[in-house]
This record gives structure tokens, sequence and C-alpha cells, in this order.
């Protein structure tokens, strides 16, 4: 994989060949939620307190307004440049009722995300639409992030913890946050101070945080890609292929990492792209 300058005015760069890579798929799954399709079909992504635009052609992606030092040290990692998804896909795609979903979902790649901002974005996502969780976010940035300046737009990035943890209750709810704003002050005075791991048991203990936004945490930031989150999409799609009809979360998620094992992660947001979008295949009814 090389980098290249292609446009020193327009601060492009050119990244690849990159093989088993879906830009729009892996923008378009459900995982992010501060990325706006433009009309030229590029997307522009508002991540790390940057603003980049980005396209694909064939193995390519170009990535705009940045350099070749954010592009090391930064975007690489986002999108997970590095791993080798092929040999991914290969031993997911070998296992009982998987190839279809390969075969449709190949090419998402798991976006390594600031922490802060993921574990913002799914605790908001309870019982929330992406773009209702997109929208509440945007309030928050609005309000107390950095403004950056990009294609003659004004953009923001998320707030930095320190901001975030001088909130009190009432900002939370003037950012229409609901019920989940009353969380929101301990959690970011938690994480301000915490100097431990990032794992499964440190999440938690924070009040307002369960099973499924824990392990959407540690899948969406990077730190544990053998995790087996399961929300209405994933549990309508292990009963349908796999016959697994339990309703309970701990057994849903075990059920899913004894099938894929240190490969969970990843088969899970094939499965939930394959779910949310071919939807109309299935028997059960989508409410």
């Amino acid at each position: 994989m090389t980098i290249e300058v292609v446009d020193k005015n327009k601060n492009c760069i050119k990244v690849g060949p990159i093989k088993g890579f879906s830009l729009i798929k892996t923008l378009e799954c459900g995982q992010c939620f501060r990325t706006q399709k433009t009309s030229r079909g590029t997307y522009i992504i508002i991540a790390y307190k940057r603003v980049i635009e980005v396209w694909q052609m064939a193995d390519y992606l170009y990535i705009k307004n940045t350099n070749v030092k954010d592009v090391t040290q930064i975007w690489i990692h986002y999108f997970d440049l590095e791993r080798d998804y092929n040999n991914i896909y290969c031993k997911i795609g070998q296992m009982e009722n998987m190839k279809e979903v390969i075969e449709y979902s190949y090419g998402i790649r798991i976006l390594n995300q600031d922490i802060n901002e993921v574990l913002t974005a799914f605790i908001l996502s309870c019982r929330n639409t992406i773009q209702s969780v997109s929208n509440m976010i945007d309030r928050l940035c609005q309000k107390y992030g950095n403004k950056i300046l990009y294609d003659n737009k004004t953009f923001y990035g998320f707030p930095d913890l320190n901001i975030l943890s001088s909130l009190n209750h009432e900002d939370f709810v003037e950012m229409r946050f609901g019920y989940r704003a009353k969380y929101f002050k301990d959690i970011y005075s938690n994480l301000i101070y915490h100097s431990g791991k990032y794992d499964r048991t440190y999440f938690l203990s924070l009040k307002g945080i369960g099973n499924k936004i824990a392990d959407c945490i540690l899948l969406h930031t990077g730190l544990d890609r053998s995790v087996f989150p399961v929300d209405v999409w994933i549990s309508r799609i292990l009963k349908e292929k796999f016959q697994c009809m339990s309703n309970k979360y701990a057994e849903q998620s075990n059920f899913g990492k004894k099938i894929f094992g240190e490969y969970s992660g990843y088969a899970e947001i094939m499965l939930f792209y394959y779910a949310r979008t071919k939807r109309c295949l299935f028997r059960l009814r989508v409410v």
C-alpha cells in the first residue's frame, strides 16, 4: 500500500491499492454517525477534530483536506487499512450460513473511532434512529466543539473531555438527550480521571452503560474485535439463519461468539448490514 500526494493545492492524497474495501458499505453500514454524502458522490467525514472528504476509485482511496502525516498517523488506522480483511472474509465465509452474508457485505471495514464520541453516540442510540443520534451529536458539537472550516462551510469537532466533564445535567437536557441526559455528567467526569484499562468491566461500571453499549464501544474503538453486540437486527437474523430463539442479550451474544470466535465483531457488522439492508427477505415481521 502506497501513499501518494496527487494534488498539493487541494491537499489530496491517494492511498492504495486496498483489497477487500468498499468505502460506501463501510460508511453506510450504520457504524458511524458523522458522515455526509455530497452531491458529488463523495463523503465528508468529521473525526479526530478534522474534516476530510473521501472517495474511492477502484482499489484506491482518495482523501482530501489532509496531509501525509495525518494519513499515516490517523486515517490509515481509522479505516483499518493495514488489516488483512480478505483473510477475515475467507475465514467467516467458511462458517455455517455465512457465504451469502459475506458476498453481500464484502468490503466493510470496522472503523477505529474516538472513544469519547463512540461512547456518547451508542448511549444515545438506544431507541433512536441513526439520524436522530447524528442530530444530537451535531447539536453537542456545534455548541461545545472546535470550529473547522472546509469548502466554504463550517463544521464542528467533537468536544474535549474536559469541556464535557464541566457540563451539568441541564446542559445535556438542552441538547435534547432525553432520559439519557442524567448519565453524561458522571460518565465524562469518570472518564477524565480514569487511568486504568478500557475494558468491558470498566464500561459496565458506568451508570447508563449496559452490555450492548459496552460491546459496541469495544468493537467500534478497536479495543476488542471479538465482542458480538446484539440489537434488533442481529436478534432477527440469529433467529432466521441460525435458529437461536433466545431473546436474552447474554445468550444471543454468547451464541454469536461461540460460532465466530475471534472474528465475532467482524461477523456481527456484516450480519447487521445484511439484515438491515436486506430486511425485505426476512419472514419475520419488521416493525
